[in-house]
């Protein structure tokens, strides 16, 4: 069971003292010396924190600190010493929240559909997002919203109806809203599958492959479906608790009709379970929001709204946070704030690691927000990975192709290449998906496999493949390109780039491919200027920037010139 230490001697109300003391998971310093002056090691008393917690008016726990201080690490002790379910909403790539031990799910592929319920659609959007400081008349915005919420049921029937309600509108002020309501759910339009969480349970919902407008709008979404299936749980079910980084992301538009549903569950939730939230600041979260939190545990700040936040509380104890010491938090709740600050700090050193990798499936794929238009069917990033250690390495054993995955860097999770009982090893994973089949103890690829990546193959798909010498150079770039697994498309018309490329992303997101970093390839056999600044034109046109190809300097520099070395030149020798 975990402890939690408090304890100290009565002390006149004017003077404040404090001292350390360690204890097995969350030790306290107690008062014995005057603030702003040295300190000494006193005594601790440990008490049981999840009676800490329980005896509270309500159990909803507020943790506020800065970067570094220890937040998400007390936050992440104390909910693996509590026992009940839990549904933990994680925002950040190898996040704290994440070491936690239960149900992973990539929130990406399991979001709520938002056209189930058009109010929650409404209310979420305008969460989201800040209308009035944009300019757009809010009660226009709102209600058009709410009209193509209930007329909708897919993102691309949003779009439409959007557009016949502009195409009759003759009030400038809907057009307007029209067009900021096109543009904003460009950043919330996903393709996933709902998911039924299990509130027996603990589920760690991992937020952080969503842009930033995607992880409010879909928070909300995910809160108002839990909150409500805890309200349907019977009265004899263990309390869930409800974590939520970030809350600050979520306390907008507290006063306003249209309002998170994390106002109501910190009112009402004490009967069903109990809110946890996190927040850089206290004064992120509005009055009436944080006063529905029973324990508020704050690190040191400096910040001027924080520290008139604890004043109005107790002079000293705005006074005692502003000098705590990195990883020490006071709770600005304690039953005796007024007589006595407790000034807790706790031990991390039991917290285990894992490792985060291992997490994401070897079937991950791409999940930024897919355009209106269906992209091109395309491998994942880990998929293409493995496809190209067995097209390099015909007849090797799959020991030697896990070691090239392993020195190129692309896979180097040992579960992720082998697999375990609840999940096939990624060139398995091939096997399954039709791209490979099994050759004595390595992998041989299909030709469907083939047909995405070899070079030849490739190049008889292109449409502007030109001479025999553009063909040499454009399977020359592929064989390049693909040294570092970077993903190619063909395009259809021939009127576009030679190549457009999508390098696989970095750190932890490896599997993914990187859209923001797309480039078209331009192969140059010649420096025709009207062709040359004509491809640079389209492709800047369509987002790209470009990569010009060439096999001798002397081309390559007269294109350099041509484009005022604005862009990346890539030199290919044919005779290598």
């Amino acid at each position: 069971m975990g402890m939690f230490g408090s304890g100290g001697a009565e002390h006149h109300n004017s003077v404040r003292h404090v001292a350390t003391y360690k204890i097995p998971l969350i030790s306290v310093h107690s008062p014995n010396m005057p603030l702003k002056r040295t300190r000494n090691i006193a005594f601790g008393i440990p008490v049981d924190v999840i009676s800490y917690i329980q005896k509270k008016p309500n159990q909803n726990l507020l943790i506020c600190g800065t970067t570094g201080q220890g937040k998400s690490k007390l936050m992440r002790l104390m909910l693996e010493m509590m026992p009940n379910p839990k549904v933990v909403f994680s925002y950040k790539e190898n996040d704290e929240y994440l070491q936690i031990e239960g149900n992973f799910i990539a929130a990406e592929k399991s979001l709520p559909n938002p056209f189930q319920n058009p109010e929650a659609f409404t209310d979420a959007f305008a969460v989201t997002f800040n209308i009035q400081s944009e300019g757009i008349q809010a009660s226009t915005a709102i209600s058009l919203v709410n009209t193509l919420a209930r007329e909708s049921i897919s993102w691309h029937e949003f779009v439409d109806n959007a557009k016949k309600h502009a195409a009759k509108a003759k009030d400038i002020n809907i057009r307007s809203a029209t067009t900021y309501l096109l543009e904003k759910i460009k950043s919330l339009t996903y393709n996933s599958q709902q998911i039924d969480l299990d509130l027996d349970n603990t589920n760690i919902l991992d937020m952080s492959y969503l842009n930033d407008d995607a992880k409010t709008f879909y928070s909300e979404l995910f809160l108002r479906q839990i909150y409500k299936k805890i309200k349907q749980r019977s009265k004899d079910s263990d309390k869930v608790i409800v974590c939520v980084d970030e809350a600050h992301r979520l306390s907008r538009n507290v006063e306003s009709k249209r309002q998170s549903i994390i106002n109501e569950m910190s009112r009402e939730i004490r009967a069903f379970g109990m809110l946890w939230t996190a927040t850089q600041n206290l004064s992120d979260i509005p009055d009436q929001l944080r006063n529905q939190f029973a324990t508020q545990f704050a690190f040191s700040t400096t910040s001027e709204n924080d520290l008139r936040a604890m004043s109005q509380i107790d002079r000293d104890l705005a006074l005692c946070t502003s000098e705590l010491r990195n990883h020490e938090f006071v709770d600005a709740k304690h039953e005796k704030v007024h007589a006595t600050i407790a000034i807790f700090k706790a031990n991390i050193g039991s917290l285990k690691e894992r490792d985060l990798e291992e997490l994401r499936p070897a079937e991950a794929g791409q999940h930024e927000p897919v355009a209106l238009k269906e992209q091109a069917e395309r491998p994942t990033a880990t998929h293409q990975a493995a496809m190209l250690a067995i097209y390099s390495n015909p007849s090797a054993s799959k020991k030697q192709l896990a070691d090239y995955l392993k020195k190129k860097g692309w896979i180097t999770s040992e579960t992720t290449i082998y697999g375990n009982k609840s999940r096939l090893g990624i060139f398995d994973s091939l096997v399954s998906l039709g791209l490979a089949r099994k050759l004595g103890s390595g992998y041989e690829l299909s030709g469907k496999a083939i047909a995405q990546l070899g070079e030849r193959e490739l190049v008889e798909k292109a449409k502007n493949s030109g001479s025999e010498l553009h063909r040499q150079l454009i399977r020359k770039t592929i064989k390049r390109l693909h040294d570092d697994n970077t993903y190619i498309k063909i395009p259809d018309d021939p009127d576009a780039p030679d190549l457009i490329a999508y390098p696989m992303a970095k750190g932890s997101k490896k599997y993914l491919w990187d859209d923001s970093k797309a480039r078209a390839y331009e192969i140059q056999t010649t420096a025709d200027k009207e062709n040359v600044l004509a491809n640079r034109k389209r492709n800047l046109g369509l987002g790209l920037p470009t990569t010009w190809v060439c096999y001798e300097e002397s081309l390559l520099e007269e294109i350099r010139k041509l484009t005022n070395n604005e862009d990346e030149y890539l030199l290919i020798r044919l005779d290598k």
